[in-house]
């Protein structure tokens, strides 16, 4: 009988595992890139190869940006900025129609710059669905100056319902009456958080495991 219960709680420990990181349902998502400059405004939802590839100016001197969404709830965003005049600039990436809940994630961002411009990149989540909005932070840094980009962040866990919107943002200020530049990467991972109530079930189904395994050595 105990081998019983014990097995009992050992199969719903996996079962249980196995639902928490399985991931949400795909639901039909919009992808948009914007991209913002003092050669104007632009957006993009046409997908390419890999995600949306937005470009504003011309080949001497503009702006180009390709969001790509990465199930599950994930994205990149690929930027570069080339001999830009004083400005401020603009690259963003949104997707909405997102599903999932108790939810966190992680933001890597690397890239290049000239003396003379900045870059800040930051990322939201918006329980409302909307695109390129800012309703809660996950993850912010910047402006940085140095002409390696580089920067990391973990966002707290965020208790959401379906569907929701994310959005990562990269701003790019240049100073001084020349020319300057900035190009790099931003991923932005969603890390799926267990509800408290699966890891109970796993702990009971470990000490199951253990249970058997010590029965089998005594016997």
């Amino acid at each position: 009988m105990k081998r019983f219960v014990f097995g009992v709680f050992t199969m719903l420990a996996v079962m249980t595992l196995a639902i928490t990181i399985a991931p949400a349902p795909a639901m039909a998502s919009n992808l948009t890139v914007e991209i913002t400059g003092t050669f104007g405004t632009t957006s993009c939802t046409t997908v390419i190869a890999g995600g949306v590839n937005c470009s504003l100016g011309s080949f001497s001197a503009g702006l180009t940006g390709i969001g790509a969404s990465i199930p599950p709830n994930s994205l990149d965003l690929t930027y570069d900025l080339i001999n830009a005049p004083a400005g401020s600039y603009y690259v963003e990436v949104s997707e909405n129609s997102l599903s999932g809940s108790n939810l966190s994630w992680s933001e890597l961002a690397n890239g290049n710059q000239n003396p003379g411009a900045s870059t800040s990149v930051s990322a939201y989540v918006d329980p409302g669905n909307a695109l390129f909005t800012g309703a809660s932070t996950l993850c912010s840094s910047g402006p940085i100056s140095t002409t390696v980009v580089a920067y990391s962040c973990s966002s707290g866990t965020q208790s959401l319902g379906s569907p929701f919107s994310l959005t990562q943002v990269v701003g790019i200020t240049v100073t001084g009456s020349g020319t300057a530049g900035s190009s790099g990467d931003v991923q932005l991972d969603q890390k799926q958080v267990p509800e408290p109530s699966s890891l109970v079930m796993l702990g009971s189904g470990l000490i199951g495991l253990v249970g058997l395994r010590r029965r089998k050595l005594a016997a």
